[in-house]
């Protein structure tokens, strides 16, 4: 007997249509699917990335409405999250009035039946009262497509969808791995696809749990994917407008093995992605292996889906068709723009009330917004974006008069790869929408060759023998026996590391090197004319440098390039707290290779020739923020001319001053009144928050330093300098606007999604994470593949520390030039007008936001939060209906 279970329509009902060739509309429905998914990046470049990157092209409430369609993902807090920031004054009456009047005028459907005061009752209310008002959105939710093996879970309380997952997520791990396992798939040089094939020949298991048949099913499958996936959405019964649906249905099933197939398919050899041509398939390769399951499910329990009756969520002519929000979404909608404004007003304020807010931007001797008296400044120095060098970057400019700070993207703007001593596995220090333009190896300065050598051999000596150490305690003959024979030698090791203090290890980085040569081991520029980057190019590169930096005139005496990095300890995502500008690594090898280009004499010959004043009163120099720590890392100093040691001398007593500073202001986030503890969470390998890394993130500001210098940002806004009066053209904003821009709201987003939907695009737990393949994370120990932000990056246990708010963009140009730029590249557009981003002008000292009409609206934020209340005070009264 067959058992059909036929779902509600979802919005309106599927108008019969001719059959298509069903190899076409499979297809269409595999490119849909590869331009929706998001990638992730491998541990060792674990990067930030917008999990909703294929829905950007249409508007956030639309497109949350689309994907709750779909799956179980969400995009919007709770309610009681939003009660409790009502009740605690982050936002109130004032901004939910124009929180409803911006959703009015973008036509959002229902949003003229709602009402401040009935927001205001609904945040008053008690729980239980909640509780009725989402009655709605959990009837909504019961008619979403699912897939068979969830469908089949449901109607007969089973768990064949976990076991499903289970079983995909051994496959892929044993695909995949990187050196971690023993055993290594005999299947490893076959996409996917063919290698799970190949294994479900011999993998019985299940058929041992009782889904007999599945292997008999797989066997009978085509060779080529595409084929497959068309038979396999043939036999399943889903209609064939519903079959790009269906296919992200079982990818959002499993988000994480989605976005790491998407990688390796799109990603890993280029942006493109490719469809139909034989390679980079694996994001196909996995639906197959997941319709497949599906199927198996079907046969055996003889049980059918009827989804007919669905609404096809298909993108057609960019525009997604869908049904309008329920109510219960459209207040919790209105309450996320509330939030949102309160922090834009607040942020706004604080800017106008700035002394240079009325030109909006630098004197030509004044990058940062101190102004120069007299002789040449001691330093100006240039800080990465990112947020954690707000801090820094204030305390560092209130330790001296005579030092100024510039934001500007952690890369300094050299796309290269870096190869390390002694190894052939390349880093890209750039930011994963640039490919590298050339690569600079490291090498020991002004080290005899034989020297370099002995170095190298170390080097390799050490990482073999290590290698073969750690195979030797976890293979499974001689694990216990290294246990008994050496654990008694590891008990001091373990109890200085328990402690919390450093157990004495060489940082991997120093592999082979001897402690007095550490400090010259550096880039290599001798190879870069080799690859065509002749002296010209070289000039060139240096001076794009500088034009994005700002400076042509009034140098500092030093000029630093200051990178950041984090130092933890047993921290699978670790690189996530590096450098995102350097591809998820630290930014040293970029600041030293940008001092040393800038030092070079041929080089500066030439940027002088170009109109750029140096002189040899000038000085670059490279620097390393740990943003662990707040210390501040100067490098190759034996190549400081005599002339500038002092002023060296007097720069790192200044960031001495400003690291105890910042470390100090950052305690009450650490909970601890301890000025040592930043240092013991460094080296404690128990600690799951040894940094809050770019929580709390929410701004990105494009102006003058001196716009805020004078204020705290609580380190929550991206600051990149800029001054459009010496950018005519509007070249440099254009950098700027599309790609510091977009990597900031790739951060912004997923730190959004990992907080409003930890299940689908967070990482769990720290406290369970094992590393799979040493290219992901497993929560637990099987399953899908984590992605996103760590629990505990974004919540301390008791209350939320990431505050969900979409980027907030102030970019100090006028609204003719920032349209200009945005018409020109459709998809930072996209970004803007469809809610994912939101972009404030400012122009002659005043504010405009753009708005989903593609028009400017003046913006004028209150002074105080009380303002605001008696400006809704003096309106006409509301009713409550």
């Amino acid at each position: 007997m067959c058992t059909t279970i036929a779902a509600e329509p979802y919005g309106r009902e599927v108008k019969a249509e001719r059959p298509s060739d069903p190899h076409q509309v499979a297809a269409e429905a595999l490119r849909g699917l590869a331009e929706t998914i998001a990638p992730v990046w491998p541990l060792a470049d674990y990067v930030a990335v917008n999990p909703y990157m294929g829905l950007t092209g249409t508007d956030f409430l639309t497109a949350r409405e689309w994907l709750r369609g779909v799956s179980d993902c969400e995009l919007l807090m709770p309610l009681t999250y939003y009660r409790q920031r009502f009740v605690d004054g982050y936002f109130g009456r004032a901004e939910i009035e124009l929180a409803i009047d911006e959703l009015v005028d973008a036509d959002v459907e229902g949003a003229e039946l709602i009402t401040g005061g009935m927001l205001e009752q609904l945040l008053k209310a008690l729980p239980s009262e909640e509780a009725a008002a989402s009655g709605e959105e959990t009837s909504r939710r019961a008619s979403r497509i699912r897939s068979i093996s969830a469908a089949y879970d449901l109607y007969a309380d089973a768990s064949w969808t976990l076991r499903i997952h289970e079983e995909i997520g051994k496959h892929c791990a044993a695909h995949y791995d990187g050196g971690q396992a023993s055993w290594l798939s005999p299947w490893k040089e076959q996409s996917l696809y063919a290698a799970w094939r190949s294994a479900m020949r011999h993998d019985r298991r299940l058929e041992v749990l009782g889904l007999s048949g599945v292997r008999a099913l797989v066997s009978g499958l085509p060779a080529d994917t595409t084929t497959a996936v068309v038979e396999l959405l043939e036999v399943s019964g889903v209609p064939q407008a519903l079959w790009r649906e269906y296919l992200l249905c079982l990818a959002y099933e499993l988000p994480g093995w989605s976005a790491w197939t998407q990688y390796q398919s799109a990603w890993r050899e280029g942006t493109e992605a490719r469809v139909g041509d034989a390679e980079g398939d694996d994001l196909f390769g996995l639906v197959a292996m997941r319709l497949a399951y599906d199927i198996a499910v079907a046969k055996r329990f003889n049980f059918s889906m009827d989804i007919s009756g669905m609404l096809p969520l298909s993108t057609r002519g960019g525009a997604v068709a869908t049904g309008a929000p329920g109510a219960e979404a459209l207040v919790r909608y209105a309450l996320l723009r509330a939030s949102e404004i309160a922090y834009r007003n607040g942020l706004l304020s604080k800017v106008s009330a700035t002394p240079s807010v009325e030109d909006g931007a630098d004197s030509a001797d004044d990058v940062a917004g101190t102004k120069v008296r007299g002789a040449r400044k001691l330093a100006q120095v240039a800080f990465c974006i990112d947020v954690r060098s707000e801090r820094i970057r204030r305390h560092l400019e209130m330790a001296g008069d005579q030092i100024e700070t510039i934001g500007f993207a952690g890369f300094f703007g050299l796309p290269f790869a870096f190869q390390r001593l002694g190894e052939s596995v390349k880093s890209n220090q750039l930011p994963v929408l640039v490919r590298p333009q050339f690569t600079v190896a490291e090498h020991l300065r002004s080290v005899p060759t034989d020297q370099q050598k002995a170095a190298w051999s170390r080097r390799n000596f050490a990482r073999v023998a290590r290698k073969a150490w750690k195979r030797f305690q976890t293979a499974s003959v001689s694990a216990f026996a290294c246990v008994e024979a050496t654990g008694l030698l590891f008990g001091a090791k373990l109890l200085r590391r328990v402690v919390g203090r450093s157990a004495g290890s060489i940082e991997p980085q120093y592999d082979g090197v001897a402690c007095a040569q550490r400090d010259r081991l550096a880039p290599d520029l001798a190879s870069l004319e080799s690859q065509g980057l002749t002296k010209d190019r070289q000039a060139d590169l240096a001076a794009s440098i500088l034009t994005g930096m700002g400076l042509r005139t009034g140098f500092a005496r030093l000029v630093v390039f200051c990178g950041h990095g984090s130092k933890t300890e047993n921290n699978p995502l670790a690189a996530g707290l590096d450098c995102g500008a350097c591809g998820g690594h630290s930014g040293e090898p970029n600041a030293r290779l940008a001092a040393q280009l800038l030092n070079n004499p041929a080089v500066r010959k030439q940027l002088i020739a170009k109109g750029f004043e140096l002189s040899t009163e000038v000085h670059f120099l490279a620097g390393l923020h740990s943003t662990t720590t707040d210390e501040i890392r100067f490098f190759d100093l034996d190549l400081v001319p005599p002339s500038h040691r002092q002023d060296v001398e007097e720069l790192r007593a200044a960031a001495n001053t400003a690291a105890n500073a910042t470390r100090l202001d950052r305690l009450p986030l650490l909970s601890t009144a301890r000025a040592s503890e930043p240092f013991r969470r460094a080296q404690d390998w128990s600690e799951v928050r040894p940094e809050w890394g770019l929580t709390g993130n929410a701004a990105f500001i494009v102006g003058p330093r001196s716009l805020t210098t004078s204020i705290s940002l609580e380190g929550r806004a991206f600051l990149h300098n800029y001054d459009h009066n010496k950018d005519p053209d509007g070249k440099v904003l254009e950098g700027i606007l599309t790609a510091p821009m977009v990597v900031g709201s790739w951060i912004n987003l997923q730190y959004y999604a990992s907080t409003v939907d930890p299940h689908h695009f967070g990482s769990g737990s720290k406290t369970i994470h094992n590393v799979v393949g040493r290219f992901g994370v497993f929560s637990g120990n099987g399953g899908d593949l984590t992605t996103g932000v760590p629990w505990e990056s974004v919540h301390d246990g008791k209350a939320y520390r990431h505050e969900p708010l979409r980027l907030l963009s102030v970019v100090a140009a006028p609204r003719t030039s920032i349209t200009a730029i945005l018409e020109r590249h459709g998809n930072v557009e996209s970004l803007v007008v469809n809610g994912w981003v939101q972009l404030v002008a400012m122009e002659d000292g005043k504010f405009y936001q753009l708005t989903t009409r593609k028009d400017w609206r003046p913006v004028k934020p209150y002074g105080h939060r009380k303002a605001a209340v008696a400006e809704v005070r003096s309106r006409a009264p509301i009713t409550i209906d």
